[in-house]
């Protein structure tokens, strides 16, 4: 188990390191992302949109390379965990160290056939079974943004995808702004009343971040205000900047969907680690 767990600790670092890297790059001051305000006539909000935005080819590309290790050592962990219980069932060597590796299904079927498997006990086994994404949730602790996928499913997903295709693509999208307006010029602001129902039917209508873009390139837009005051020019550069945010395959957010699949990777290893002689 030592190997599983110092996979399992090198990938918490590289996780901390991808977190770094975004956050680092983004507060440069050469990396900011700026931000020019235009009066939309059809509706009379300004418009706030993306004005410039730095070159993040080698970012992302740096970035990529750092995930894909996290994934590597995440799914190399229980790899080594599967090896060690043969080590324990078999008494001694296993006689196909090659074939094992930990088994990631999506239906019972799937995980009768694999044969991955075949020197553990039937105990350990029906453990490894109980973590399988088509259990689900199975009543252990998970957060997770999105439509839901299964920890070990992502973990799966990414791990082929850098092993075998290409590397795992970060993107940034723009998630909010910085900015500030010319003196005697103000936002309107009308907190919203009423039932749940109403509140969010106002947000979705009114909500400067509705018609927001996902994408980081100049026009993109960010948000809109309604803005008071007198003699407002109906353009403003400069006005500020954009809080970019890095996620991953269907606008899933870098860090916590990293942190997502390593706790359950910690919930396995821990649960056998128990057993361990």
């Amino acid at each position: 188990m030592k190997s599983s767990f110092a996979k399992l600790a090198r990938a918490r670092h590289q996780i901390d390191e991808a977190n770094e890297l975004s956050t680092d790059f983004f507060n440069r001051a050469e990396n900011q992302v700026g931000l020019s305000a235009i009066l939309d006539p059809s509706d009379g909000h300004h418009v706030l949109r993306i004005s410039s935005v730095p070159n993040t080819d080698e970012f992302y590309l740096q970035l990529s390379v750092v995930v894909g290790d996290a994934v590597h050592n995440l799914r190399s962990a229980l790899d080594h965990l599967v090896y060690h219980l043969a080590i324990i069932d078999c008494g001694g060597q296993p006689k196909f160290p090659r074939n094992m590796q930990f088994p990631i299904c999506g239906t019972r079927e799937q995980f009768e056939r694999q044969n991955h498997l075949d020197e553990l006990s039937d105990h350990h086994i029906a453990q490894i079974d109980s973590y399988q994404p088509y259990q689900g949730q199975a009543g252990r602790p998970d957060s997770y943004s999105g439509p839901y996928v299964h920890q070990l499913t992502l973990l799966n997903q990414m791990s082929n995808q850098d092993k075998h295709r290409q590397l795992n693509a970060a993107l940034a999208i723009p998630s909010g702004a910085r900015f500030a307006f010319f003196p005697g010029v103000r936002v309107e602001r009308q907190p919203p009343i009423g039932t749940p129902s109403e509140l969010q039917n106002y947000m979705e209508k009114h909500s400067p971040f509705r018609n927001s873009e996902r994408r980081l390139e100049v026009g993109a837009e960010v948000m809109r205000e309604k803005l008071l005051g007198n003699e407002i020019p109906d353009i403003m550069p400069d006005i500020g900047t954009a809080t970019p945010h890095v996620v991953l395959d269907e606008y899933r957010p870098l860090g916590p969907t990293l942190n997502r699949i390593c706790e359950n990777v910690v919930l396995i290893l821990n649960e056998f680690n128990v057993d361990m002689p």
